[in-house]
């Protein structure tokens, strides 16, 4: 409902004060443990889609943490759809285009990395993902970011089997034409496959662990 509302309120504008101090109550909020993000999913998606850019101003740039994390990653960790994923790709880059040392980066930590419009897709770049890393002064420090993400997991799942799944990603790259994204291709591809196989060893060891414990 308040959704709603929201679109209806804030769709001139003149209203952009108003979405401004909006946008500043939400991170406020959040701050100070009053509210949750994915519990404000309608909420932000009205707001982007009546005033996307001081959704990114407000609610991406200002509201990083130190961690890096952000209000769009929480909502994502429980399975809820990005408010993000209706704002243009076009916008987007033009938005980090502004400030291009610090803005492709944030959009990396937030943008939808993975295609998973079916099932065939899976092990493919967004068009988001992708547009990013093409378009970025310094593709590699996108990359990293993205990487850095990989191992965000559903819940229950094996954090091998997720880290696997995005190998194809990494593959994808090593031929492409700007030597740079190539180059962090071939660096990153062994050592994430060593990863992989740590990984596999400890939940080996702690199923094996688990398992002596019952019997």
């Amino acid at each position: 409902m308040i959704g709603k509302i929201l679109e209806a309120s804030f769709h001139q504008p003149e209203h952009q004060r108003e979405a401004d101090a909006f946008c500043a109550k939400i991170i406020e909020a959040i701050r100070n443990h009053k509210v949750f993000a994915w519990d404000l999913d309608k909420t932000i998606n009205a707001l982007t889609k009546t005033f996307p850019l001081t959704v990114l101003d407000v609610l991406v740039e200002q509201a990083m943490d130190d961690y890096g994390l952000t209000i769009f990653q929480d909502m994502r960790s429980v399975n809820r759809s990005c408010p993000l994923d209706i704002v243009s790709d076009e916008l987007l880059i033009s938005w980090a285009a502004r400030k291009p040392n610090s803005r492709y980066t944030c959009l990396a930590r937030v943008v939808k990395f993975l295609n998973q419009g079916d099932e065939d897709d899976v092990g493919n770049w967004s068009a988001s993902a992708e547009k990013l890393i093409e378009v970025a002064p310094e593709p590699s420090k996108v990359l990293d970011v993205f990487l850095n993400r990989f191992g965000c997991q559903g819940r229950g799942s094996s954090l091998a089997a997720t880290l696997v799944s995005r190998i194809p990603l990494i593959e994808s790259l090593v031929q492409h034409s700007n030597s740079e994204i190539a180059t962090w291709a071939e660096r990153n591809a062994p050592s994430y496959a060593a990863m992989i196989e740590r990984q596999r060893a400890t939940e080996t060891a702690e199923d094996r662990a688990r398992d002596e414990k019952f019997e």
